[in-house]
């Protein structure tokens, strides 16, 4: 019986010490499994974001890049190579307006640092500012945070050179850069992680990004939560990583320079407790079982190792595609434990960068990269089948008045229930897509199996016209559309696009508010225009344009009393080409000031030379554009002129439209009177086509209407175009203002108005317009 209870003891104490030892062993084993994965996990996670960082970074650089192209594009046009702000700024107000999203002001600058801006009429000089100087130098900048001197507010500048055709630096183009799309990037592309998030600083470790707008531009890094070597190394390294502990919570802060900055970097932080925590959990369960089944330890060991390591490795090997830049790779584990949910933050965390890729930000709709896409796609597949596709390209007419009058916030809301509109206004097939600004695109297909995009295009319009109601603000707000087709109007999608998208401008000209579908002539004349616009800024330059004059007669005496200066332009590859079709692209472009103030002068000096040479003093009359009008300085102007040519004022007609009249009647009484005081005659120019009212006749000091040629030119066969040209003159006399009809061809329509009192007559019946030499022989004869 000793024996056995001794056999038992020993067996007891055997079991024991076994049963101990294995414990041990096994607990060793656990401490070291758990040690060893810990260290693997986070060499894992920080090989990754090292390379998620550095990917970050040069995303963020690729931006930056691709803003400064973008005002290089602009810094290289002919426009703004002439450094003159009067033709710069309307280009630059309205290229602006539909970038509002990215800059917020743009400005060039003379070597001088003396600049103009977008949004202050003031000039201000930024010689002083470090970006200027680079600059200078032929090198693109991009500056730290600074305050600008145009808006008084914090901004960063992108500046480029301009260069004249030597490649020598004439001047600056600058940008007001918006640093709410590159926050609201930095949002999105935050690590997946408990407490993690990344931002950007600059070279002196001022924050340029964070999840805290009120840190934006404000806050630094702070010495007291990093050692002062480690800052140092943040700042002066371009690549690396430091650890900090912050409220008994360490981390690691991985840092890279972003390329095409002046020293900015981008900073990543992970809390290291992220990883520790799910793998202790692991080991607590492994540890347990360990003691359950200690006998079958080294199966489990087998199972478990190749339970934990396999998705590790696979973790592993997904974060390295991901960092190379594969946006497509996803960490394909189901497991519900802590591994599974780091894969499943890791492909959260690529789904999101994936949309970023892909979607506009602000409505959620695909973005040009996505539209081009799916249009090669549907191109291809129409050219198999024979099908045909539609592109539609729709923009917002006077979108900028929302923005500047109702603010950003509302222009905003509003690109968001534009763009959920078009989705319900087409089929869901169809693609709809912002590719920038107020403009969208839509992609039809199957076109012909009972889909028809202009009807669509219609009933797009209608829901756009309908009031729109944001917060407390209603207002309307309509629309232009551009439809082109395959293969019709293009057989690639860059064709297709052009086309769509100048059909829809020839809708904005034509007042918007209507769908166009393309045709060849929209391209022959925008072709036609755009040579034309071009030639315009060089015709003074290249003297090619001239001042005809046609006479204005007596229609009592026939003798010369005037002339009518009247502008031709003879194209050196074109010939003569109709002002009808030029001056509208002046008024467009801001040549009109420029030709404008030369015909002035011209005309001035032509008649004081006349005068000289022993000709009877007439009047000169000459056409008054809107733009010219509108000038704060015309009156200033008109007398700069007429002393400079030493033309007696008495011997000057300035000719206004009524639409110039009616544009702002007490900005027009203030002009006219002004003008009136130094002695200068106004004309009336095609009175009766507009706002006809003795109500602004009695305001306005007008000594002579002029009848538009249109109600001449039937005047003995049409019985309302006599009656309105008799009302015009006597309403012409009752006021005591001298009456010219223009157009005159005939005798007949001589001997008419002779009869109701005209006073003078212009037109083919007594001369055409023609050149001074032609005209002087006319005044010879008049002796």
């Amino acid at each position: 019986m000793e024996n056995i209870k001794l056999h038992q003891r020993i067996k007891t104490k055997i079991l024991t010490m076994f049963f101990v030892t294995s414990l041990v062993i096994a607990a060793i084993l656990i401490f070291m499994s758990e040690n060893l994965s810990i260290n693997t996990a986070i060499q894992l996670l920080h090989n990754n974001e090292i390379n998620n960082t550095e990917l970050y970074a040069k995303i963020i650089g690729a931006r930056v890049e691709e803003r400064m192209n973008e005002i290089e594009i602009y810094a290289n046009s002919p426009l703004l190579k002439e450094m003159d702000w009067e033709i710069i700024e309307p280009y630059l107000k309205k290229e602006i307006n539909h970038k509002l999203d990215t800059y917020d002001n743009f400005f060039i600058a003379d070597t001088v640092g003396n600049s103009h801006s977008t949004l202050s009429k003031d000039r201000v000089n930024i010689q002083d500012r470090e970006y200027f100087h680079r600059v200078m130098e032929g090198k693109k900048a991009l500056s730290n945070p600074v305050i600008s001197k145009s808006t008084r507010k914090e901004t960063v500048v992108i500046a480029v050179p301009i260069k004249n055709e030597k490649e020598k630096v004439i001047g600056l183009m600058g940008a007001d850069v918006n640093l709410r799309e590159l926050n609201d990037l930095m949002k999105r592309i935050k690590v997946e992680h408990k407490s993690s998030y990344s931002y950007i600083v600059t070279k002196e470790g001022l924050m340029i990004t964070n999840l805290d707008k009120n840190k934006i531009m404000k806050d630094y890094i702070a010495p007291n939560r990093v050692k002062k070597d480690d800052l140092s190394r943040i700042l002066k390294e371009s690549k690396g990583s430091i650890v900090t502990e912050e409220n008994h919570i360490i981390s690691t802060n991985y840092f890279h320079a972003i390329p095409n900055t002046d020293g900015w970097k981008i900073i990543t932080k992970v809390p290291v407790q992220y990883i520790k925590e799910p793998i202790r959990k692991v080991s607590t369960k492994l540890f347990w079982l360990g003691i359950i089944g200690i006998i079958l330890t080294n199966i489990a060991g087998f199972v478990l190792a190749g339970k934990i390591s396999k998705p590790i490795i696979g973790l592993n090997e997904v974060f390295l595609k991901g960092a190379t830049g594969d946006l497509a790779v996803r960490a394909e584990i189901n497991a519900h434990d802590e591994i599974g949910m780091a894969a499943n933050s890791f492909n959260i965390m690529m789904e999101k960068i994936q949309y970023m890729t892909d979607y506009d930000i602000l409505t959620d709709l695909p973005n040009r990269g996505v539209f081009h896409k799916q249009l090669t796609f549907a191109l291809s597949h129409a050219k198999r089948n024979k099908e045909k596709v539609a592109v539609m390209v729709l923009g917002l007419n006077r979108f900028k008045n929302i923005n500047d009058i109702l603010g950003h916030d509302v222009g905003d809301k509003l690109l968001q229930e534009v763009g959920a509109k078009l989705k319900n206004c087409v089929a869901e097939e169809d693609l709809v897509s912002r590719i920038g600004g107020s403009e969208f695109t839509l992609l039809f297909t199957e076109i012909g199996k009972g889909k028809k995009p202009a009807i669509i295009a219609q009933k797009i319009l209608d829901e756009i016209n309908k009031p729109w109601q944001i917060g407390k603000n209603e207002f309307y707000i309509t629309s232009s559309i551009g439809i082109a087709y395959f293969p019709d109007d293009g057989k690639d999608e860059g064709t297709l696009l052009k086309n769509a998208d100048i059909a829809m401008h020839r809708v904005k000209e034509k007042g918007g508010n209507n769908y166009q579908l393309y045709t060849p002539s929209m391209n022959e004349k925008l072709r036609e225009q755009l040579s034309l616009e071009k030639d315009l800024h060089n015709v003074l330059e290249n003297q090619e344009l001239l001042v005809y004059y046609q006479p204005k007669v007596d229609i009592n005496t026939e003798n010369i009393m005037g002339m009518e200066a009247l502008l031709r332009w003879k194209h050196p590859q074109e010939g003569m080409i109709s002002p009808a079709i030029f001056i509208p692209l002046a008024e467009e472009n801001d040549c009109i000031l420029k030709i404008g103030e030369w015909v002035l002068r011209t005309a001035c000096h032509q008649n004081k030379q006349w005068q000289d040479a022993g000709y009877e003093p007439v009047c000169v009359a000459v056409n008054i554009s809107v733009r010219q009008f509108q000038q704060p300085n015309f009156v200033e102007l008109v007398a700069k002129v007429l002393e400079e040519t030493e033309l007696n004022p008495k011997y000057l007609e300035l000719e206004i439209t009524e639409s110039i009249a009616v544009e702002d009647i007490n900005y027009t009484i203030e002009v006219l009177n002004k003008l009136k005081d130094m002695k200068i005659k106004i004309a009336m120019d095609d009175f009766g086509t507009g706002y006809s009212s003795l109500s602004y006749l009695k305001k306005f000091a007008i000594d002579n209407l002029k009848i538009d040629q249109s109600f001449v030119r039937d005047i003995i066969s049409d019985q309302n175009d006599a009656a309105i040209a008799a009302t015009i003159i006597a309403m012409g006399n009752s006021l005591n203002m001298k009456v010219t009809a223009e157009g005159v061809e005939t005798k007949e329509q001589w001997d008419f108005l002779k009869d109701q009192k005209c006073d003078y007559v212009q037109g083919y019946l007594f001369s055409p317009p023609v050149p001074s030499m032609e005209f002087e022989k006319m005044l010879r004869k008049s002796r």
